[in-house]
C-alpha cells in the first residue's frame, strides 16, 4: 500500500489523529502537510517516502520552543 494513513502515524507515534492532523498543519513534521478548505474540512497528505525516512532516524522532527512546544520523535522500533 502506497497511501500513509492519519491512523497508521498515530499508532506509531503513540499519539491521537488529532494531534497528527494538527501538527501536520503547524508544519511540524517534515514527511507531510495539512491545510483547511472553506468550511473547515481538512485536507491531510504524508509522503510514502518521507514517513519511511523519518522512521529510520534520517529526517528530524520540528519543535518550537516559543509556543505549547510540541515534540515529538520517533520510536525506537
Amino acid at each position: 500500500m502506497n497511501k500513509v494513513t492519519v491512523k497508521e502515524v498515530s499508532d506509531y507515534l503513540g499519539i491521537g489523529q488529532s494531534s497528527v492532523r494538527f501538527l501536520l498543519e503547524k508544519e511540524r513534521f517534515p514527511f507531510g502537510t495539512a491545510a483547511r478548505k472553506d468550511g473547515g474540512k481538512r485536507f491531510v497528505f504524508i509522503d510514502r517516502n518521507l514517513w519511511e525516512k523519518y522512521k529510520k532516524g534520517e529526517l528530524a522532527y520540528a519543535t518550537k520552543s516559543d509556543e505549547a512546544s510540541y515534540m515529538v520523535e520517533a520510536k525506537e522500533k
